[in-house]
C-alpha cells in the first residue's frame, strides 16, 4: 500500500471521527467508498475489495455501539423492552 493510500485513509478517519463527534452521524456512508476506492488500486479483486470495505467499517462501528449501550445503561436509560415504540403506545 502506497503512502498516499495510508494519508487517504488517515485524514479520512480524522475527518469522520470528527463530524461524528460534531454532529453526532456515523461516518460509514463516507469510509466504505474511500476503503473501496484505495482497495482497488492496490490490487485486491472487486468482489473481496467490497467485502472487505464493509467488513472494516462493521468493525470499526461494534466498538461504538458497545460503548453506546454501555453508557445507557449505566446511565438508567436502557430498556431490556424490544423497542421505544413498544414502551410508549
Amino acid at each position: 500500500m502506497a503512502t498516499a493510500h495510508i494519508i487517504t485513509l488517515l485524514v479520512t478517519g480524522a475527518g469522520v471521527g470528527f463530524a461524528g463527534g460534531l454532529l453526532g452521524v456515523g461516518g460509514c456512508f463516507i469510509t466504505t467508498p474511500v476503503q473501496y476506492g484505495i482497495y482497488i488500486p492496490v490490487g485486491i479483486p472487486l468482489d473481496i475489495a467490497i467485502k472487505l470495505a464493509f467488513g472494516t467499517s462493521l468493525l470499526v462501528v461494534l466498538p461504538t455501539v458497545a460503548s453506546g449501550a454501555w453508557r445507557h445503561s449505566k446511565k438508567g436509560e436502557y430498556s431490556k423492552k424490544l423497542s421505544w415504540f413498544y414502551q410508549h403506545r
